[in-house]
């Protein structure tokens, strides 16, 4: 939402230029002396106009890409590039490849993406003013550029321009910004890549889509519109292709460990590049020599004690699973979740959804916590249509450890929803989940708090109030085809502190039914241990926060 989203005049502005409605003279005269004496409007409105305008000519297929360079660059009479034009024509460039329909580069923060549909007449009559424009909102030779923000920073941040920063800050092209303790949370203005990086620290911010780290631990969450993203160091230069990846460099090289998705790494020129992958590591030292590990699982240990001995107090579940090939159509992305959307929809009342289907059982809940590739061999579910998944539904009465409004944290690759009393309060099934597109369950994404290996980070869930009375807890875990398989949950209460990890992310407690064993406890503290070490996050382990069939 830009910051003149409630502004009557700039709304008044972009209303005349969707509508392609006349200004009257009298508020023509009142718009333009608004203009003349507000740079930020002026620079507001031209970016409008000129990113909306680029995706209009290109939905339209009004010419290629370098006809339009031609045109907008030379302003009819200037060499000076129109703002935003590298990002604006890489998108045109991206759409000119694909034949797709082309977004502004920074839509997700603008509520004005659909005024690329503009008419072609309203167009000419604002962008004509932009031109006049432009000349007072161009950086003139000399000029700063900011290309990243500051969200939150612990410690004392210095730049080599002698600068203090503190949240809010904006770093500059070519800005060098070094700590000895603490940490800095910080988002690239237009591609939206998301950074904490811990100190000892030193990194500098070339561009909007371009970092240099000296020193230090980084982690970055790059979304679709920051794909392209770099990332050097001494040794390599780390190309994002749609991922999550953390990039540590000191005195004796660098590294990179990718949580999702794929990136490219080279040497500094570029040249050389081999693809790396989710689970994926890769040692450079200032040699040369490189320790790349091979694409696999990422490493997370997995619980052998996952669904082990039933006790009389546990809350139990069954696998389900399709024996042979399902009903339903076997091109749809998510085949089993779909199967299981009516279960939820009728307040997991209405189990015929599930008829036909594989089932075993009872297995033991024992949290969410680690892999799970093993799970369904262990369990007893094979064989069965594993190219299609399988699910565990656990379910049974609990209370709360003491009344209050909570609320779940957590993730899964593919399925995680949990519903209390039959309404889901929490999903945090990846973004391909039937779980997560068909039910809309109210949720919010933190990319920049560690998890084991989901682009999305960890997904909040909205608050839900108990009392001291047992609800009915319904918690679907799963797959969504093949075994490699992870998901973390834990619970929140409102009002009380928890310590936090050295990334900054509160140590919430793991969701548990019961507590764990000794050699239950023992596994969960390696794992504990590993996202510590490895990812930066963490969990706590509290028996005093487990939801039991008694107080």
């Amino acid at each position: 939402m830009t910051p003149f989203s409630n502004d009557p005049d700039f709304l008044d502005l972009i209303a005349v230029w969707h509508e392609n409605h006349e200004f009257s003279d009298e508020r023509r005269e009142e718009l333009l002396q608004r203009l003349g004496s507000d740079p930020e409007l002026r620079c507001e409105l031209a970016r409008e106009i000129q990113l909306a305008a680029l995706t209009d000519t290109v939905q339209r297929g009004e010419s290629s890409w370098l006809r339009l360079e031609e045109k907008l660059a030379s302003g009819e009479e200037s060499d000076t590039p129109l703002p935003h034009e590298d990002a604006i024509m890489s998108r045109i460039r991206e759409a000119d490849r694909s034949g797709s329909t082309a977004k502004p580069r920074n839509a997700s923060r603008r509520s004005f993406w659909w005024l690329g549909i503009a008419t072609a007449g309203a167009v000419v009559l604002l962008l004509g003013l932009a031109i006049t424009l432009r000349d007072t909102i161009d950086p003139k030779p000399g000029d700063e550029i900011s290309v990243a923000k500051v969200i939150r920073i612990d410690g004392a941040g210095r730049t080599n321009q002698g600068r203090i920063l503190t949240a809010g800050d904006q770093l500059r092209a070519g800005e060098k910004l070094s700590m000895n303790a603490g940490l800095v949370e910080m988002a690239f203005l237009d591609t939206g890549v998301h950074v904490i990086a811990t100190a000892p620290l030193a990194f500098t911010t070339e561009s909007t889509d371009r970092m240099f780290v000296h020193d230090g631990e980084v982690k970055l969450h790059v979304p679709p519109q920051g794909i392209g993203f770099v990332v050097e160091t001494l040794e390599r230069q780390i190309t994002d292709l749609g991922t999550s990846f953390v990039v540590t460099a000191g005195e004796n090289g660098s590294e990179v460990l990718v949580l999702d998705g794929q990136i490219a790494v080279g040497d500094r020129s570029g040249g050389g590049e081999s693809l790396m992958f989710e689970g994926d590591r890769a040692n450079f030292d200032r040699d040369g020599a490189i320790n790349m590990s091979s694409r696999g699982p990422s490493g997370v240990p997995e619980l052998r004690f996952t669904g082990g001995e039933l006790e009389l107090d546990s809350m139990r579940g069954r696998l389900l699973a399709f024996e042979l090939s399902p009903t339903a159509n076997s091109a749809d992305r998510d085949v089993i979740g779909a199967r299981v959307l009516p279960l939820i929809q009728s307040g997991f009342q209405d189990e015929s959804c599930l008829a036909g289907m594989k089932q075993v059982g009872p297995v033991r809940f024992t949290g969410v916590a680690g892999t799970y590739n093993e799970f369904p061999r262990a369990a007893g579910l094979e064989p069965y249509g594993e190219q299609f998944g399988w699910l565990t539904w656990y379910r049974g009465e609990r209370i709360a450890p003491s009344p209050g409004r909570y609320r779940f944290w957590g993730y899964a690759d593919n399925h995680l929803l949990v519903a209390v009393d039959g309404e889901p309060v929490f999903e945090g099934s990846r973004y391909s989940s039937s779980l997560r597109e068909e039910l809309g369950i109210p949720r919010r994404n933190h990319p920049s708090l560690p998890c084991l290996n989901s682009m999305a980070g960890f997904a909040s869930g909205e608050w839900f109030e108990v009392g001291v009375e047992p609800v009915r807890l319904d918690l679907l875990f799963g797959e969504q085809g093949a075994r490699l398989t992870s998901g973390l949950l834990l619970i929140e209460r409102e009002g009380e502190t928890y310590e936090e990890s050295s990334w900054g992310q509160p140590m919430w407690p793991l969701f548990l039914t019961e507590p764990p064993s000794d050699g239950e406890m023992s596994e969960l503290e390696n794992l504990r241990r590993h996202m510590k070490d490895k990812l930066m996050g963490s969990f706590s382990i509290s028996k005093d926060a487990v939801w039991n069939i008694r107080r």
